[in-house]
This record gives structure tokens, C-alpha cells and sequence, in this order.
């Protein structure tokens, strides 16, 4: 007990002396079962759930609880592995709320002048932006037709669109967790704003929530890699997190249409039962009191989580050297929202 209450103190008094645009708070500001929530973090200390680095949880806007482990902290970049899908999906937002992209309605060849239409399978005209964001493309290539080396900004897409892709999956079974989506996606982004998904998350999303540290991969041909390897910290993970929770609203300013947001969110492919998938975000399901709860994930792989709770008004994240992703759910809905409600 005395280990558990040393551990959760130590979290408090993080989030009161750290300053850098979010607002905290001790968490005895707040009615929960502080037991069970000293309980888990021992348990995520001891690796019981696999290898955790960091555990933030916000109610409203106001962090909580922050806690790190292994060589974590908070000052410390983290991958977040496919969370770069998720930034690149209200990069997309922006380009649409500036007038560079009409819709995501609009088929992607509108954006896409390299390719030769005529060279393209039956079908593929009508592949739109929303298409790619919920990963039902449709497009399917060999694993033999490997990617050429050193193509240019102009030859990529031309390739995947002409040489890789094989058939065209229509229908139910159209969903298929790709590359190539998202790759078609920052060509679409370059195409019709002449920047890449780094330099417009910076300028109209990292710099004015106070995420001054970030990293992401380039390819070859100089565009972002839209795939993975954004590098955050779990602070700032928590900050896009209370943005998609807020609307688009960060401390009183919209930085994206709260109509965008609320779509990318979305279901828009079903997975599984419990599982769908939006604009690169992922929609799970979980079950409190006999009651079920949409919760708004980016997930990333190895255990990288955003999990936003709009019921509950709550931002969970986890990032992660390798943890289950099940699991960690399992202790959203089992744990950590039952530990607010134990005094409702």
C-alpha cells in the first residue's frame, strides 16, 4: 500500500509542476477509485501487461494522472508508430477546410495528373479519398511485384496504381488494412497543397498546441512517410487527444472543423464486432455497467494508444516498447473508466 501511494503522489505532483499548454491537476480534485488506479500502476510497473512506457489519463481537459516507466519521461520523444496515419487523416481536414481538397468525395485520380487513366484496371477512376482514408481502396498487388528503387515524387503512385495493383476488391471485403492507402493519401495532400504532411501538421497543428519536439520519417522521393514512425511525446500524444475529445477547439481556438473530426471518428468500414475503422482511426467498442461505449482510437503497433471517450469525457493514452493492444483495452474498460464511476 505504501508503494501504491508513494507511485500515484508522484504522478500528481508531475502533472502540477509541469507547464507546457496543458492543464493539470491533483487527482484528488476528482472523485475515483484511487486504489484501483495505484493497483494498475504497480501492475504496469511490473510489466504485467508487457513492456509500458507511459500511462496519461485525462478527464475533461485536465491531466490526472502521468506516469512513466523504464527509461521513459516526459520529456522523451516516443514512435507512435501508426498514429501518423491518424495526423495524416486531419492533415486531410485542413487541406478540405482550406479549399485545397473539395471533398473526400473527390476521386484521387483528380489529384493525381501523373497517372496514365488509360493504363488503370476497370474501376479504379472511382476510387475516391474517403475510399483510401477508411482503407477500402480495394486495390490489391503481388508480393512478388516489388517496389522499384529511387523512384521520383511523380512515380510512385503511377507504379502502384499501374504496375502493382492486380485486382480490384469491390464489396463487403473491400477493407484491407494497406500501405498503399495512405501512400496514395500524401501524394493527394502534395498534389493539392505543394507541402507535405509534416510541414502542415507543424504549421497548423503542432505549433499552436506547444508541440515543439517531433520527428517523422521521409521517404526517398521526399514526401512524409504517412505509414508510421511520427515520433511524439506522450504529452503531446494527449494533446491531439483532447483535440479530437474538444471538437478541434485547443485552448479556445478551432484548429479543425469539429464536422471533420467527427467523421474521421466514424465508423466508416466494419473490422470485426467490436472493431471498425474511420479516416485512419480506428472506432472500439467497450461494455461499463452493462452499457456499450464507442471509443475513438489512434492506435499504433506494439502498444502506442490514444483512446478518447466522449461519454466519459476522457483521453486515455499508452505508448509502449511492446504491449497487447487487447489488453490494454481490456484495462480501459475493466480498470481505468470504472475507477471514475466508482463514486457516481
Amino acid at each position: 500500500m505504501i508503494k501504491q501511494f508513494i507511485l500515484l503522489s508522484f504522478v500528481m505532483a508531475l502533472g502540477i509542476w509541469a507547464d507546457d499548454g496543458l492543464k493539470v491537476a491533483n487527482l484528488n480534485s476528482v472523485k475515483c477509485d484511487k486504489k484501483a488506479l495505484s493497483q494498475l500502476v504497480v501492475k504496469l510497473k511490473d510489466e504485467e501487461f508487457g513492456k509500458v512506457c507511459s500511462l496519461l489519463i485525462a478527464k475533461g481537459d485536465t491531466l490526472l494522472i502521468e506516469e512513466y516507466f523504464g527509461d521513459a519521461n516526459k520529456d522523451k520523444l516516443h514512435p507512435t508508430r501508426s498514429h501518423t496515419k491518424s495526423m495524416t487523416s486531419y492533415v486531410v481536414g485542413k487541406a478540405i477546410e482550406q479549399g485545397k481538397i473539395k471533398s473526400v468525395n473527390d476521386p484521387i485520380l483528380k489529384y493525381l495528373p501523373e497517372v496514365d487513366a488509360s493504363k488503370l484496371l476497370p474501376g479504379v477512376e472511382r476510387i475516391t479519398i474517403k475510399d483510401c482514408l477508411s482503407m477500402s481502396a480495394g486495390l490489391r498487388g503481388s508480393k512478388n511485384n516489388k517496389q522499384p528503387k529511387g523512384l521520383k515524387k511523380d512515380e510512385l503512385i503511377p507504379w502502384i496504381l499501374e504496375n502493382w495493383t492486380e485486382k480490384l476488391v469491390t464489396g463487403e471485403r473491400r477493407f484491407s488494412y494497406s500501405y498503399s492507402d495512405p501512400i496514395i493519401i500524401s501524394h493527394v495532400l502534395y498534389n493539392a497543397t505543394g507541402k507535405t504532411i509534416e510541414e502542415m501538421a507543424a504549421k497548423h497543428f503542432f505549433k499552436p498546441m506547444g508541440i515543439k519536439k517531433h520527428k517523422f520519417r521521409t521517404f526517398g522521393n521526399g514526401l512524409t512517410n504517412p505509414i508510421d514512425n511520427m515520433e511524439l511525446r506522450s504529452r503531446d500524444l494527449l494533446k491531439l487527444g483532447l483535440l479530437t475529445l474538444n471538437g478541434g477547439v485547443w485552448n479556445g481556438k478551432q484548429l479543425l472543423n469539429k464536422s471533420y473530426i467527427d467523421e474521421a471518428t466514424t465508423a466508416h468500414a466494419v473490422v470485426n464486432k467490436n472493431e471498425s475503422y474511420g479516416y485512419f482511426w480506428w472506432v472500439n467498442r467497450i461494455k461499463v455497467k452493462g452499457k456499450t461505449y464507442e471509443v475513438k482510437t489512434a492506435f499504433g503497433a506494439g502498444g502506442q494508444m490514444i483512446y478518447v471517450i466522449p461519454e466519459f469525457d476522457m483521453v486515455v493514452v499508452f505508448t509502449a516498447e511492446k504491449a497487447d493492444k487487447r489488453k490494454l483495452l481490456a484495462l480501459l474498460q475493466d480498470t481505468i473508466v470504472p475507477a471514475f464511476l466508482a463514486n457516481k
